[in-house]
């Protein structure tokens, strides 16, 4: 035999004693691991017919041993708790009887995504002394929690919350969601115009029908002069989709939108006269 190894073979007298193997019993093969998501596996494998299997996961690298063990499996085993983007090792054996196998290893790597945060900003009425937005996060992907940070020194949560300015100003608007994939944020610039008596002029005589509508929309609001009057129609990104002017409004605009061209949904119409701004929420049928 070949001493100092423990794959010595040790003789008495005219006797032959090998050293244990576990070659009797023979290792899983095909490992791999399957629906991986951020924070979750499938490990799979293949056994002989009715063995049971030992099963350790942990870290790429990690000592085995030192893992999380799942005994007398059969395949496939889910796993769950990962982190996600993270390298991790695993090791399989099988079982027979009183006798095991020896371990195979293999080797997967969490997901990173989607995570992607994405909201809509659609302001109300201006008042004389304040503005309401409405904020919606739903479209935002991978998230469970949602905070908002509003621009001017206020916070909120949730995948849609409305909030109040009291001052005309561009705002930015940060969102940050969280899920199992991680954390992303997105920033955006909220116009908040119209508050102030002088300024509302336009929108306390704002009148926009039908709304909803497939077709045309009427649009009349009185102006503090014969300031030209400028007409946007945006999506919920803040795109423009439809523009127009009109000069020397002699304090009274009285005018028709055709917006059945537009695919179906919720827009913004802005409205521009001088200094004054104006918005409204309309809907195409």
């Amino acid at each position: 035999g070949v001493l100092g190894t423990d794959q010595a073979d040790y003789f008495v007298d005219d006797f032959c004693v090998p050293p244990y193997s576990a070659n009797g019993c023979a290792s899983p093969t095909l490992l791999s691991a399957v629906n991986i998501t951020c924070t979750s596996a499938d490990l799979t494998w293949t056994s002989a017919a009715g063995k049971q299997s030992l099963v350790e996961y942990g870290l790429a690298g990690y000592a085995r041993g030192t893992g999380t063990k799942v005994n007398y499996v059969t395949s496939p085993q889910s796993i769950t708790g990962l982190t996600a983007n993270t390298n991790y090792d695993f090791y399989v054996a099988d079982t027979c009887g009183n006798d095991t196998s020896a371990w195979v290893k293999s080797s997967f790597k969490t997901a990173n995504g989607p995570i992607t945060a994405a909201f809509t900003a659609v302001p109300g009425l201006p008042t004389a002394i304040d503005l309401t937005v409405a904020f919606d996060a739903s479209a935002s992907v991978g998230a469970t929690s949602y905070s908002w940070d509003f621009g001017d020194g206020n916070t909120g949560t949730g995948v849609t919350t409305n909030h109040t300015y009291t001052a005309n100003s561009s705002y930015t608007v940060k969102l940050t969601i969280t899920g199992p994939c991680g954390t992303n944020t997105l920033s955006k610039i909220v116009d908040v115009q119209g508050i102030n008596i002088e300024e509302n002029i336009i929108s306390r005589s704002l009148s926009v029908y039908p709304n909803p509508t497939a077709g045309q929309i009427r649009v009349t609001f009185e102006t503090a002069s014969s300031e030209d009057v400028s007409l946007s129609i945006q999506d919920l990104s803040g795109k423009n989709v439809l523009r127009f002017e009109e000069s020397n409004t002699n304090g009274r605009f009285d005018n028709y939108v055709d917006i059945s061209k537009l695919a179906r949904g919720v827009y913004m119409l802005k409205i521009e006269s001088g200094s004054m701004k104006a918005f409204k929420r309309i809907v195409k049928q």
